[in-house]
């Protein structure tokens, strides 16, 4: 998250992963093991972590996080994110601001729209 936007929405935005995987990677060549995005997220502070991919990944994800303090605010969401596009939206809850604004998918802003301004 850059700075500036980590000043004004720290822990108000809900961090969507739509193709998490199982919280671990490794690198192709080197065979070394790493840190997958959801691991990685979770040392921000977001309101909500939601993580959506398919249920085997998922279950392998849910094991990895089940004792982590933060567990409490994670939503896991088992399909493509294709078709849970309406769990997704309702797991971001309208009460938190989101880096995605779910609301745009439903309602994509024009291109001509200036974004920000007020």
């Amino acid at each position: 998250m850059t700075r500036g936007v980590g000043r004004k929405w720290q822990g108000k935005l809900a961090f969507v992963d739509l193709f998490s995987g199982p919280g671990r990677s490794i690198v192709r060549g080197s065979q070394e093991e790493v840190h997958g995005s959801p691991v990685l997220a979770l040392n921000y502070e977001f309101a909500r972590y939601i993580f959506v991919d398919i249920p085997e990944v998922l279950a392998c994800l849910k094991k990895r996080l089940a004792g982590h303090p933060k567990f409490s605010q994670i939503a896991f969401i088992e399909g493509d994110c294709n078709e849970v596009i309406e769990e997704i939206r309702f797991a971001c809850r309208p009460s938190n601001a989101s880096l995605h604004r779910s609301d745009w998918l439903a309602n994509p802003i024009p291109n001509d729209s200036a974004l920000g301004a007020r």
